[in-house]
């Protein structure tokens, strides 16, 4: 078996239509059943070059592969039939019997090899042999007596017979079974073989949409009923409707995505029941926003955009009147029919939503549609609504940052108390922490500091004053009262498990500095406060904290003393100064993690040229090259050597490389744009170059031409679908301008693949050098 199927089709797919069959004829036999197994259902090339010329194996290979879909097991079926009647022989067995097993399989499909002229071994396995009744079920209709009594014996539903075919016994028998197991759908998609909803009626339909609007099923089962080929769309959208609240799943909306039932479009805006429709695209944010549904993602949220920007603008008027529709909850229309009721008629009354405690975790219709919004609307329309309703945006949380143009316009109009509840639900996101600092407001960073359990780099910069707004002057930012308190060591608040008091050395407070000092710190916190204590000319008491019994670490105190003795006040600064950079260098040679984080939260930049050496020569710990690459202010120089002296299983490429192009690029030149021990599915949170991508350090174009190596460009180009789909076209046309009419290099490629460490233009570069013509 070839150890990257995948990767290899991918490439293939890329070969021009008129090569691919010879390309395909000259990979070795195993090579090309492997791509059919693991790596065809995604390519339809690849799968229309099975059927029309692959072997038997090659064909019951394309049938193992797990991920074909339903249309593809049918045009599979047909080739089986029409080879068969060409050859004037039964179907084969072997395939027929793969494609009865395939987990996408259709109950008319296993009717149909059922129903075969002549019933294969492999079939009548299935059903004499196997008790699923997904595999049993179907052969209820089947002209074998034998297999009619054996599916009759254990494919049974409420009390041991077979139901009626109708809506009514479908929902009653869905209705009247609890959904919670994992195996769920399973269990359901198990009963569906049962009914025949091939042979209802569109009235049946209606029934069971009117059965459904009564009272709603659970979403296991409307996911099954949305996947089924006979299900219609308008059926499939009444489905999404889910009376679960707050709890509601994105089973329904994905399910009927993946399977054609509707697509974005026609859940946008022919989706009835527009509150629910917008509960299950909140659930569908929260739940299914991957790289295996971006495609989904990003068609819902471009038909949302331009519904939100179309239909509803940037009237406050109208968003107040959407609220009211929303709060007042059993909507019947679509999307657009609420846009258009909130345009032109009169709001309903509504009861404003309780909040009975902080912590609650709300979703919001509202909100979820106001993120689409214009952003420079957004500040007047939550401007216009009743300060209680803010708490929407408060209380809402599906595990996704706002937009930035949404917090801020949220922070110029809520009060302290909607504050206090926005930040334990917002604040872990890192965007919208910026946000937040960026206020500069002593008040803001209290509730910051008091609300959400933030990064100790966000308490050293609260605690040092640091403006982080583009118009401020360079002033320090002054601290509340409550931050105040938190740094004498009052409070809970314990930053990273550790006393907050090691963070009030660098307040430069008369008060709170020598209060520190005289509590356990890090050599480096006490070199910065003897350094303030210095400047301000307290020599008297940095002399007495500096006492042989003192709280100050035994050589710095030594060193104090010496100096004051020998050399005077005036040179202490300056030995400070040395004690400080050597300190440093130390520290993140040797030191623990606690006084590695002391040396990055430092008042001046640390040594970088002393570091950048370390770095080169190797003498800086993994624990220290992972907590520098976190610093916001790190010299080029020094990140560039921190991605040189990387070995790929560290998080230095994760922290850094996002942050800049300059690092970006520089890591896809030195770094594996997998990493090496990511050798199965790939795990997008844990991926440096996706992470690049998303925060737009490198574009999809830097991938094909920088990133290394080949096989992992092509695994994320096959992950990546929207973000990376236009590198199929950069693909083939590379490879047309370069293998043109040599089928051979696709050969050589495939076999050069796994161990090639080049980009892929050199790829196929060096395939066409090896494989042109000799002169």
């Amino acid at each position: 078996m070839t150890s990257h199927p995948n990767e290899l089709a991918l490439l293939l797919d890329a070969c021009a239509a008129a090569d691919l069959a010879a390309a395909l004829a000259r990979l070795p036999v195993g090579t090309r059943t492997d791509i059919l197994r693991h790596g065809a259902a995604r390519h339809p090339a690849l799968v229309s070059w099975a059927l029309d010329h692959g072997t038997s194996d090659e064909l019951r290979a394309l049938a193992a592969n797990p991920r074909l879909d339903r249309r593809q097991l049918h045009l599979l079926a047909d080739c089986a039939d029409h080879r068969a009647v060409s050859a004037g022989r039964p179907v084969d067995g072997a395939l027929a019997g793969a494609l009865y097993r395939h987990r996408n399989a259709t109950p008319a499909l296993r009717r149909r090899l059922l129903d075969a002229p002549v019933l294969s071994d492999e079939v009548r396995g299935c059903v004499m042999h196997m008790t699923a009744r997904a595999l049993l079920a179907p052969a209820l209709d089947c002209p074998h007596p034998e297999l009619v009594k054996r599916a009759e014996l254990l494919a049974r539903g409420p009390h041991g017979r077979r139901p009626p075919n109708t809506p009514a016994a479908l929902y009653a028998w869905f209705k009247g079974t609890t959904y919670t197991s994992p195996k769920s759908h399973a269990l359901l998609r198990g009963r569906i073989p049962l009914f025949r909803p091939d042979k209802w009626t569109p009235a049946d339909w209606a029934e069971l949409t009117a059965l459904h609007d009564a009272d709603p099923l659970d979403p296991a089962p409307c996911s099954v009923l949305a996947e089924l080929p006979e299900c219609p769309r308008d059926v499939a959208l009444a489905l999404l409707r889910d009376d679960s609240g707050d709890d509601v799943r994105a089973d329904t909306l994905l399910a009927g995505l993946r399977s054609g039932a509707f697509t974005a479009a026609d859940v946008v805006r022919r989706a009835p029941h527009a509150p629910h429709v917008l509960r299950a695209l909140e659930a569908f944010d929260r739940d299914c926003d991957t790289i295996a549904h971006s495609l989904l993602v990003h068609d819902l949220h471009r038909e949302l955009t331009a519904l939100v920007r179309r239909s509803l603008g940037d009237d406050p008027a109208v968003w107040r009147a959407l609220l009211a529709h929303l709060s007042a909850d059993g909507f019947p229309g679509t999307l657009p029919d609420l846009a258009a009721a909130a345009r032109t008629a009169p709001a309903p009354p509504y009861p404003q939503r309780p909040w009975p405690h902080t912590q609650q975790v709300s979703t919001s219709p509202f909100v979820h549609l106001l993120r689409f919004a214009d952003p420079a609307a957004m500040s007047g329309i939550l401007g216009a609504l009743d300060p209680h309703d803010l708490g929407e945006l408060a209380h809402y949380d599906i595990q996704k940052p706002l937009p930035d143009a949404l917090v801020d316009a949220f922070l110029d109009h809520a009060g302290p108390g909607v504050l206090e509840v926005f930040v334990p639900h917002h604040a872990h996101h890192d965007r919208t922490r910026a946000c937040l600092l960026r206020r500069d407001d002593p008040s803001v960073n209290a509730a910051l500091l008091r609300g959400s359990d933030v990064p100790r780099r966000t308490w050293y910069e609260i605690a040092a004053g640091t403006p982080h707004s583009p118009e401020a002057g360079g002033g320090r930012v002054p601290l509340h009262p409550d931050v105040r308190s938190y740094l004498r060591g009052e409070g809970s608040r314990r930053p990273g498990g550790g006393s907050a008091m090691r963070f009030a050395v660098h307040t430069r407070d008369a008060d709170l500095v020598p209060a520190a000092l005289r509590r356990p710190l890090t050599t480096a916190h006490q070199i910065t406060a003897c350094r303030f204590l210095a400047e301000t000319g307290r020599i008297t008491e940095l002399a007495e904290l500096s006492g042989r019994h003192g709280p100050l670490d035994p050589l710095l105190g030594t060193a104090i003393r010496r100096t004051l003795a020998v050399r005077g006040p005036r040179a202490l600064g300056r030995r400070l100064a040395a004690l400080d950079r050597a300190q440093a260098v130390h520290d993140l040679q040797h030191g623990t993690a606690e006084a590695v984080h002391a040396q990055l939260e430092r008042d001046e930049p640390p040594p970088w040229q002393e570091i950048q050496s370390l770095v080169l020569t190797g003498r800086l710990p993994v624990r220290s090259r992972e907590l520098l690459a976190e610093h916001p202010d790190l010299p080029d120089a020094v990140a560039i050597a921190l991605l040189r002296a990387d070995d790929g299983t560290t998080a230095v490429p994760f922290v850094l490389a996002p942050r800049s192009r300059t690092w970006a690029t520089a890591a896809l030149g030195l770094l594996p744009v997998v990493p090496i021990w990511m050798d199965g599915r790939l795990h997008p949170d844990l991926l440096w170059s996706a992470r690049c991508l998303e925060s737009g350090a490198v574009t999809a174009e830097d991938v094909f031409a920088l990133g290394r190596p080949a096989r992992s460009v092509l695994r994320l180009i096959g992950a990546y679908p929207y973000e990376l789909g236009m590198l199929r076209g950069h693909l083939a046309d590379e490879a047309a301008r370069l293998t043109a009419d040599r089928p051979d290099t696709w050969a050589v490629a495939a076999a050069l693949l796994g161990e090639f460490t080049g980009t892929l233009p050199e790829l196929l570069a060096t395939v066409a050098a090896a494989t042109a013509p000799t002169a």
